[in-house]
């Protein structure tokens, strides 16, 4: 059901119709600069715009069936030259359309409360559609450390650079488990990111 991003093994489908492993240490796609170079501010940092961003959890349970969960306060950086992502989740933040869900969420499975943060530190590659990025790196989830590689659509929108992706995790692999309901819950969920970024000179207060 929950969490930041990662999934172990698993091959995901780009949109020209290749493919890329998730959790290995390869990808066999073609690489082009031109998606990367779309990130080049001569030295800038990038920040993502907390009210036109969203994170967005989605699980199924035998007991509720479909749910989603969300995070209020999470910011994203793209600084560097390569480019480094870094990304910040206070999980304190985190929200459902299920109040049952929300709290075994938050108070058993990530442990908010011993563990308020996760966090990506992650390196961005091209790949052959120029739109194409892949995140590779490494997240850390309830004081668990772990690979994480999947793959995005990037695009430029006047100065603002916009991200979307969409991908599956397993709860295990960080060991998001609470033995009461794990008969009831199942291990794979989708993590979906729609991320805009802008230049640091955006006002603080937008960055909300």
């Amino acid at each position: 059901m929950m969490m930041l991003l990662v999934a172990s093994g698993c091959v995901l489908p780009l949109e020209n119709g290749s493919t890329i492993d998730v959790g290995r240490d390869k990808t066999e796609v073609p690489k082009d600069p031109v998606a990367v170079r779309a990130l080049s501010t001569d030295g800038k940092r990038w920040v993502v715009l907390g009210r036109r961003s969203s994170l967005i959890v989605s699980g199924h349970d035998s007991v509720l069936g479909d749910h989603t969960l969300t995070f209020d306060r999470w910011v994203g950086r793209i600084e560097g030259d390569p480019p480094k992502l870094t990304v910040d989740i206070d999980l304190t933040s985190l929200r459902s359309d299920e109040s049952l869900v929300e709290s075994i969420t938050r108070d058993h499975l990530i442990e908010a409360h011993v563990h308020p943060r996760a966090t990506l530190t992650a390196s961005l590659d091209a790949i052959e559609d120029a739109r194409g990025i892949v995140i590779d790196g490494t997240a850390n989830i309830r004081g668990t450390s772990g690979h994480i590689r999947f793959a995005g659509n990037i695009l430029r929108d006047g100065d603002a650079i916009r991200f979307d992706a969409s991908f599956p995790m397993s709860r295990s692999a960080f060991g998001l488990l609470y033995a009461p309901v794990e008969p009831f819950l199942d291990d794979s969920f989708r993590v979906t990111v729609h991320a805009v970024a802008q230049p640091e000179r955006v006002d603080a207060e937008e960055l909300d």
